[in-house]
């Protein structure tokens, strides 16, 4: 009896194994991609002139941020060393309970231009300045690259604590060049923030005319990380204006009048002016003389015109203007003056009908135009017509609306600088009116700017000298005093064992310190947390001949005590 039923309860789930046996085997988990996303860049700051061994640069400082919006982790995985960089870089990728890895053409190299001293995911961010309407790009672009940890946690769907930390990567192994592999993230859900005081986080405009501007940030601008089917990464805005302080020439039109007469020059402040402009004559009217010598900048307004004898019709020179307490921008737009000398009356009557005075010819010039343009950098020019129609014909190098070799000028006299210096070293945008008129600019094209690093931060001696040797030269090397989010970092190595006590102090308060045994030559690297007061004021490295900053100081000091007796002190200052 019992057998027969097992028997049939056999014969019954038969038919059930045999169709599990045949399903398919379950699909292998997909991969879990990120989703980089660009965010608006913060606030920027007042521009700042630094000067250092490569000349005076003004910058303008903001926020950036690398965002992940998930669902999966952004997660770099760099090995095989090659001199400094990685030669294998990889990608990783949850899939349920396990991990993909795939190759990318990421570059992870080590830099220490930063003065951080450690591994970057290179080129995953791009910022540049442009046009208050967005049009065309005014300020160099700069890449960037980062040492990614997770700083700001954004959308709930992601851990709730970091998972990529500068604890947990050892900073992107800082001051090891010779490390086997290195890892680095952003986890889904979070971003990494880079505040305006760290090294790159700014824009060079020491060439770009005074004005209201827009920051645009991209992120991974030249798709190199793998997300999956969301690869658009579209660029983000500033929400607010960026101003470039400084005057702006204005053309002038003087009204018509006979033999030599006084020209005021006219220019538009942007942001507050505690002197009047200073100009100077670009280019020299054709049909007359000035009495302001051509590339010499004066003050005053007022220059005095005297038509060529026996001249009559229009007239026109360029000028430029400049704020007379900076020497930005190098080279900044010239505007167009035009003026005009009416015909002479006429004789008395002659026996002989005399015949009509011809028409004053038509008369164009150039506004707008730099004495020299970055690669890949952008000038709206202006056309200033008398006697015709105002549509003009724009040209570069006789090619009517330009080409990639010489540059590109739209219909509307903006223009585009080629990517390479062209063969000439400089080109001539002409504009010419329906009736023939024509005018031309000549715009020396150089190579854009490199960005170039920050110097380190200058920081004064003091020692105690040793018993019975007089002045001897201080063990601790010059500290180095960078910020990374929300931790002060201050790097120095001692040429004596002992213990190193490192502290920092602002505004009369201690905001932190560390201490630890090391050996001689050893690197000792004190990460200060801040607290968020602190962190809320841009720490800003002072350098050498730097100007306009006017913030509280930061006081570091690393004390070296050999034997429980103070042997010696290092101290820096960072303007902050």
């Amino acid at each position: 009896m019992q057998r027969g039923r097992l028997e049939a309860a056999a014969r019954r789930s038969l038919p059930l194994a045999i169709a599990l046996l045949t399903l398919p085997a379950a699909a292998a988990a997909a991969p879990v991609y990120p989703d980089l996303v660009a965010d608006p860049p913060g606030k920027p700051s007042a521009p700042e002139v630094y000067s250092d061994a490569g000349g005076a640069r003004l910058l303008l400082r903001f926020d950036g941020f690398v965002h992940n919006r998930g669902p999966g982790p952004l997660e770099i995985q760099a090995s095989s060393r090659n001199g400094t960089s990685m030669a294998s870089v990889r990608q990783r990728f949850p899939d349920g309970g396990g991990s993909v890895f795939e190759p990318v053409t990421a570059r992870v190299i080590y830099e220490t231009d930063d003065s951080h001293d450690h591994w970057h995911l290179k080129h995953i961010a791009r910022y540049s300045l442009w046009t208050s309407g967005g049009t065309a790009e005014v300020g160099p672009a700069q890449k960037v690259g980062f040492c990614l940890v997770d700083s700001e946690r954004r959308e709930p769907g992601g851990p709730g604590s970091p998972v990529y930390t500068v604890e947990g990567n050892r900073f992107c192994e800082q001051d090891r060049p010779y490390a086997s592999g290195v890892t680095m993230g952003v986890s889904a859900g979070w971003r990494d923030v880079y505040d305006s005081s760290l090294a790159f986080q700014w824009v060079d405009i020491s060439d770009v005319p005074p004005g209201l501007y827009r920051l645009r940030a991209e992120i991974d601008p030249e798709g190199r990380i793998l997300e999956g089917p969301n690869e658009a990464n579209p660029p983000a805005w500033g929400t607010e204006d960026a101003l470039v302080p400084g005057y702006v020439a204005d053309n002038v039109s003087d009204p018509a009048a006979e033999g030599a007469r006084w020209v005021h020059l006219a220019a538009t402040p942007f942001g507050v002016m505690t002197r009047a402009p200073q100009f100077k004559i670009v280019t020299p009217p054709q049909h007359g003389t000035l009495d302001k010598p051509v590339g010499e900048w004066f003050s005053g307004a007022a220059v005095r015109y005297a038509p060529a004898a026996g001249y009559w019709g229009p007239d026109s020179f360029t000028f430029a203007a400049r704020d007379p307490t900076s020497s930005f921008p190098r080279n900044p737009p010239a505007a167009v003056a035009t003026l005009t000398t009416p015909a002479p009356a006429p004789a008395p009557p002659a026996p002989a009908p005399a015949p009509p005075a011809a028409a004053p010819a038509p008369l164009v010039a150039i506004a707008g135009a730099p004495e020299s343009l970055p690669t890949g950098a952008s000038a709206q020019l202006n056309a200033v017509v008398e006697n015709d129609f105002a549509a003009v014909t724009w040209s570069v190098d006789g090619v009517v609306g330009g080409d990639d070799r010489v540059g590109t000028v739209s219909p509307t006299g903006l223009y585009q600088a080629p990517a390479e210096v062209p063969p000439a070293g400089h080109v001539r945008v002409a504009a010419r009116s329906p009736s023939g008129g024509a005018a031309e600019a000549v715009i020396r094209i150089v190579e854009a700017p490199v960005p170039r690093p920050a110097p380190d931060v200058p920081g004064e001696v003091r020692h105690s000298p040793r018993e019975g040797s007089g002045r001897a030269r201080n063990p601790l090397s010059p500290l180095r005093v960078v910020r990374h989010h929300d931790r002060l970092l201050v790097s120095l190595t001692s040429a004596s064992p002992g213990r190193v006590v490192v502290r920092a102090r602002r505004g009369g308060r201690r905001i932190g310190g560390c201490s630890a045994r090391i050996s001689a030559n050893q690197r000792m690297t004190c990460a200060i947390k801040l607290d968020r007061p602190t962190i809320r004021v841009a720490f800003v490295c002072r350098l050498p001949g730097t100007s306009r900053l006017r913030r509280q100081r930061v006081r570091v000091s690393a004390t070296l005590y050999v034997k429980g007796r103070r042997d010696a002190v290092r101290r820096a200052r960072v303007r902050c």
